[in-house]
């Protein structure tokens, strides 16, 4: 995610901008309408492992995944739920 704060122009004065520049805005615009999604997809992903039971391989073919990369993104998700809801 971009930050909202200047970038850092290495000490030049006068060279950089004030405010958020429009495109920057637009990008955090589409940000915050993609995130409903994303979040829906790590819990469909993680519905499918802890709750459904369903293989690495049975989540990999319903979402897209190699196989070989499943196991990465499996771990990556329950780390996001373990330290969205402070188990970690």
């Amino acid at each position: 995610m971009a930050s909202v704060s200047s970038p850092d122009l290495g000490g030049n004065i006068g060279a950089g901008w004030k405010g958020i520049p429009d495109k920057r805005l637009d990008a955090m615009d589409e940000l915050n309408v993609a995130l409903p999604v994303l979040g829906m997809l790590v819990s469909s992903r993680l519905t499918d492992y802890c709750a459904s039971g369903l293989t690495a391989a049975q989540i990999g073919m319903k979402h897209g995944i190699n196989k070989r990369d499943v196991a990465v993104v499996l771990e990556q998700d329950l780390v996001a739920c373990a330290k969205h809801f402070r188990f970690i």
